[in-house]
């Protein structure tokens, strides 16, 4: 996964703060690994 996608994908979901942030993070790390 291209580093500067999660860049921008931590940053928007930490704008959000929405619940479950943490299981879509991980999710992500998961599938960008």
């Amino acid at each position: 996964m291209n580093q500067s996608i999660v860049s921008e994908i931590k940053t928007a979901l930490q704008e959000l703060s929405i619940p479950g942030k943490a299981e879509i993070m991980q999710t992500f790390f998961k599938t960008g690994k």
